[in-house]
């Protein structure tokens, strides 16, 4: 849970960091709440991931669940998390997510589980011209490759995940011993 949280906190400083460099920036507005879109999977066959990420983004550590806020350019803005359901459908996540760019006029959006529902709100996001910070969807050939300018995510495209883990265990000596044929 903690990682999770930690996680967030990475992806919230990151996009806070895209939507603007100078003492604010017109999606956000000085002192303003910044408010967040976050389509999750709460209903169809798949809601323990949607609730799971909701609790983890509501709650800290020790269960609180005080305003959060973030400190921009030294000052404090309360943020917003503006939730809406995708019914556990990777097709059905553009529709929550253009709600959360029209209506609730969001600063920036959080990317939803998976790489198929993540590529769909990638185009929202393109857009409308928003950052989007996504930690699950992670295809290179769904997401990284189509040149959208506006999604980041911290982890990088899956094909890339054990790279380190690779790297580091080729360094490693003694050697793992070859068995015989």
């Amino acid at each position: 849970m903690k990682r999770l949280i930690g996680l967030l906190g990475v992806m919230v400083s990151v996009a806070i960091g895209a939507c603007g460099g100078s003492g604010g920036s017109a999606a956000v507005g000085q002192g303003a709440t910044i408010n967040i879109g976050v389509p999750l999977a709460l209903t169809g066959p798949t809601p323990s991931s949607g609730s799971s990420s909701s609790r983890a983004m509501t709650s800290g550590p020790t269960g609180s669940t005080t305003p959060r806020a973030v400190f921009w350019w030294g000052q404090r803005r309360k943020v917003n998390l503006i939730y809406r359901d995708d019914q556990s459908t990777p097709a059905q996540t553009a529709t929550p997510g253009q709600d959360l760019v029209s209506a609730q006029q969001v600063s920036f959006l959080l990317g939803t589980y998976g790489t198929s529902g993540t590529a769909q709100e990638a185009v929202v996001a393109q857009k409308a011209g928003l950052p989007m910070v996504s930690a699950n969807g992670t295809s290179e050939d769904q997401i990284f490759s189509k040149g959208y300018d506006f999604v980041f995510c911290p982890a990088g495209p899956a094909k890339s995940y054990l790279k380190g883990v690779i790297d580091m265990a080729l360094t490693l000596n003694p050697k793992r011993p070859r068995w015989p044929s």
